[in-house]
């Protein structure tokens, strides 16, 4: 058993990870008291963990989670060429035809590569990442995408 999961010698009922959780965020947590909205609380611890889908969007960023063309199908974008680039790759289609489509699209099976254009910031990707984020339906999910702390 990892020495992480073994009874605490203080706390014998709790494993020492739960303590120390308790150590690295009961000192911040102890500023907030608990209400009667436990809808409220949840969604203020998420916040802090960075559980929420705000923190879960950045750090899906900064990991550069998702390639464009597994972000393709799963948002709508009416004008999708304002973050992303396209290249024809084996497609009967023009540029132009190209030029007119809105996300959700299977590039792949359109037979279009799409990148992240080069002029793109971090900002800009964080906007794209929330709407798939919130597009997501459960939490496991949105998650999933982005490694957690």
């Amino acid at each position: 058993m990892p020495a992480t999961t073994q009874p605490s010698k203080l706390h014998p009922s709790r494993p020492r990870i739960l303590i120390l959780i308790d150590a690295l965020f009961s000192p911040r947590l102890s500023r907030y008291t608990q209400t009667e909205d436990a809808e409220k609380d949840l969604e203020i611890f998420e916040k802090l963990m960075a559980f929420d889908d705000e923190g879960l969007a950045r750090r899906a960023v900064a990991q550069s989670a998702l390639k464009p063309k597994e972000i393709a199908p799963l948002i709508e974008l009416d004008n999708p060429w304002d973050y992303f680039k396209a290249s024809l790759r084996h497609s009967n289609r023009s540029g132009g035809e190209i030029r007119n489509w809105s996300f959700p699209i299977d590039a792949e099976a359109e037979g279009v590569g799409l990148t992240w254009r080069r002029d793109i910031d971090d900002d800009k990707k964080l906007e794209v990442y929330r709407r798939v984020i919130a597009g997501l339906g459960s939490y496991e999910a949105r998650a999933e995408i982005c490694k957690r702390p």
